[in-house]
This record gives structure tokens, sequence and C-alpha cells, in this order.
């Protein structure tokens, strides 16, 4: 859907463009719900607009309103931040580079929360196949060769990594037992 966003009205009447998107999808009977990923819709902008009397208008989509408020403040919980900060910061390459591994933290967030879906199981899993990544780069000495965070959730690593070490767990490794 596109929405032409007049700056001169939103300016005039004294709003944010986030509560001016909202008012134009109310206003074209669009569903709020179809598009709460987009705008990030909060109490305080709602209320700003009903003191301002710009939402009067009761509908089918204002009802739902409030019902769409709860349900984003329920599912606030940012799984991603606990994954960024778990994720190692740099990697020291193989030719003698730092490189930095949390790049596109941005395009990360999208993509770590298509992924996860705000399920916990997910991001218990995705926590779990990162520490395995991490302790595997580690005890083999690769760790130089650590693929940044984008890199790593696109690749979808994170499967292979935890469906391979599963069965690894108890293998003994040559080299690892001194005599």
């Amino acid at each position: 859907m596109l929405v032409d966003i007049d700056l001169n009205s939103v300016i005039k009447a004294d709003i944010t463009v986030n509560q001016y998107l909202l008012l134009k999808l109310i206003e074209n009977n669009v569903s709020l719900s179809r598009y709460k990923n987009a705008l990030s819709i909060k109490e305080e902008d709602i209320e700003a607009l009903k003191e301002k009397k710009l939402l009067l208008k009761a509908s089918k989509y204002t009802e739902n309103l409030d019902e769409l408020i709860t349900r984003t403040k329920k599912n606030k919980v940012d799984y991603f931040t606990e994954f960024y900060n778990q994720y190692p910061i740099y990697a020291d390459r193989p030719d003698g580079t730092k490189d930095y591994l949390r790049l596109y933290p941005n395009r990360c967030r999208r993509l770590y929360d298509d992924i996860v879906k705000l399920d916990e199981d997910k991001h218990s899993f995705m926590l779990e196949s990162l520490k395995r990544y991490v302790s595997s780069k580690l005890t083999t000495g690769k760790l130089g060769y650590m693929k940044n965070m984008y890199n790593w959730l696109q690749s979808g690593e994170y499967a292979e990594i935890s469906a391979n070490l599963t069965g690894q767990e108890n293998r003994e490794v040559y080299g690892t037992e001194i005599e």
C-alpha cells in the first residue's frame, strides 16, 4: 500500500509521521493488524490524537486499536538484543586484521525477527546454536574464520550447527587427550 505523506499537514496538525500514517490507515478503512510490523503504535500516540480530537471516528478498525496496542506491548520482548549481545564483537583474521562481526544491526534485527517470530523456543534454539558455533570455532582454533552476524543468519548455518553437533557431543576428537 502506498501512502502519500503531506508533511505540511503533519507540521500544521503538530503530529508525528507515525500518527499521520495511523490516521491515514483508519481513514481508508485499512486493517491495522496487517501493518502492525510497519507501524510502531504506542499508547501515547493514540492519546495525543484523541486529545487533539483527530481520532474520533468509530469504526471496526479503531475498536481493535486498543487490542493491537496491548498485543504489541506484550510482544515487546526484544530477543534480538539478547542475541546481539551474545554475538562476538571482533574476530582476528588470519592475515592479522581485526574484523567487526556485528555488521548491519538493523538488517540483522529484521532477519532475526523473521526467523524467531517472537517464539521463545526458537530464540533459545538460536542462542544455543550460537553458543555451539562459537565454541566449535574456539576448539578448532578457527575463530578468525567466523562469519559476521548478518552472513551467519542469512546462511542458515544455525540449523546445520545444531544438527551436526548434537550427534558429536560424546565423540572423542583426535588430539584432545594428553598421554
